[in-house]
């Protein structure tokens, strides 16, 4: 119930991303979520802006949140995401900050 209401609020959010947000990460969801973190932060070629884009992770579904400058950025960290080993899918939900 807490969920439905949760995504009531947030409609543009999906429910892994309110359960992600909601929930207490395992160790397993944690250090994902961190190695992926780290990789954005570890790729000189992402703009400051980018890097602070959030990463949570549920069950291997790792939820990106923030704004990138480019779509190239976007791409780019979805990949990086992606990558990573024991992710299930990426829920891309980056915007693009217009200039």
């Amino acid at each position: 119930m807490a969920l439905a209401a949760a995504c009531d609020r947030h409609p543009k959010e999906t429910a892994y991303a309110v359960a992600a947000r909601q929930q207490p990460a395992s160790e397993v969801d944690r250090e994902l979520g961190s190695s992926i973190r780290q990789a954005i932060v570890d790729d000189d070629s992402l703009s400051t802006t980018a890097k602070s884009v959030t990463v949570a992770s549920l069950e291997g579904v790792v939820t990106l949140r923030g704004r990138v400058e480019s779509p190239g950025e976007k791409q780019a960290i979805a990949a990086i995401a992606r990558r990573a080993p024991g992710v299930k899918r990426v829920d891309d939900q980056i915007g693009i900050v217009l200039r």
